[in-house]
């Protein structure tokens, strides 16, 4: 009776093989964990810069009719101011102006009105609210409230 012997991987070869696809798998995760990294870190920090509210609103003043107030880019990218709605205890309007704030610049904006939209005056407070766009979708725009004077603010 002849014994056939069947032959296999050495023993030297199989670690080679084995080394080998363990360095393969770690070389294309090191790659694909490194490009995920970057994606989740730049995502975040965009969000991030977003959550700052970049816009302050000062140097409110009414007196005469007339409504003064600076809207300020405090954040890092320009941003483009749209629209400020005014509103009171009689009604709201609006005044729309395109105009870009770059970072660091405001921008002086009157409001002179007799009477609101609906020919009301307003007679207690007024409130203006910023309406902005930009780099980030949804970027946090300003309120301010002011108390009007006892003729009414635009009275």
């Amino acid at each position: 009776m002849v014994k056939h012997m069947k032959k296999g991987l050495s023993p030297m070869i199989a670690t080679v093989l084995l080394i080998g696809f363990t360095i393969a798998v770690g070389a294309i995760l090191s790659v694909w964990f490194t490009t995920f990294t970057k994606t989740q870190t730049s995502g975040v920090s965009g969000i991030g810069a977003c959550a700052i509210n970049p816009v302050d609103i000062e140097a409110m003043d009414l007196s005469n009719g007339i409504l003064t107030y600076r809207v300020i880019n405090r954040g890092i990218h320009p941003i483009n101011f749209t629209n400020a709605i005014f509103s009171c205890d009689t009604g709201s309007w609006s005044n729309t102006s395109f105009s870009v704030l770059l970072p660091e610049n405001s921008i002086v904006i009157l409001k002179e009105n007799t009477t609101q939209g609906a020919g009301n005056p307003c007679t207690d407070r007024l409130k203006v609210e910023i309406i902005l766009y930009g780099y980030c979708t949804d970027i946090p725009g300003g309120t301010k409230e002011v108390r009007c004077p006892a003729g009414g603010c635009f009275g």
